[in-house]
């Protein structure tokens, strides 16, 4: 059986608790022999490209939303008291 890893959403290689250079090395060591596959904004084009085995990526227009995620929903229906 093959293994792919998919790795979508926002792709930054030089933010100190998310670079991405560090989580695909140490991923491809826990996964040796596996697919990685990206996905990301356009917008994060140049940050992936980076990543030498970054071979398998598609890139998305960022949506432009047309609502709050949380000021149309109740107080009490709030993921997160901290909100």
């Amino acid at each position: 059986m093959k293994v792919a890893v998919l790795v979508s959403g926002v792709c930054k290689t030089s933010h100190p608790l998310g670079d991405l250079n560090k989580f695909n090395k140490r991923q491809q060591r826990f996964f040796p022999g596996a697919d990685f596959y990206y996905a990301t904004w356009k917008s994060f084009k140049d940050e992936l490209d980076e990543i030498e085995d970054a071979v398998h990526t598609w890139y998305y227009d960022e949506p432009d939303p047309h609502y709050h995620p949380y000021l149309g929903v109740p107080v009490d229906a709030h993921v997160s008291p901290h909100f």
